[in-house]
């Protein structure tokens, strides 16, 4: 799945822990720390969760930038009445990848 501080689609907001580690993300690229060396994990005796920073490229920026033309947003706006996922620059966590692993699968 994936999640962000600035959702698009509130069927992804990140749970306690995700926006915590969200939250981290964003500091330790603060800090100077590239996004693609950052990631985190637990385990809850059942599920491994792994979550790993989805970078802002500039292809990204059409949808999420700063400057989303009016037609494009209207037609986001249409769907995602919501949509809190803009105005982010190159560089930035855009929102983050999570794998689960449950361990009964097996």
């Amino acid at each position: 799945s994936r999640t962000s501080l600035k959702v698009r689609n509130s069927n992804n907001k990140p749970n306690d822990w995700e926006k915590e580690i969200l939250q981290d993300f964003e500091n330790r690229r603060t800090d100077g720390e590239a996004a693609n060396s950052i990631s985190a994990y637990k385990y809850d005796g059942e599920v491994f969760t792994y979550i790993k920073p989805i970078p802002m490229m500039g292809m990204c920026a059409a949808c999420h930038g700063t400057n989303v033309s009016k037609p494009l947003y209207e037609h986001i706006s249409k769907y995602y009445p919501d949509d809190a996922a803009i105005g982010f620059k190159p560089g930035d966590i855009r929102g983050a990848f999570i794998v689960k692993i449950n361990d009964k699968i097996h």
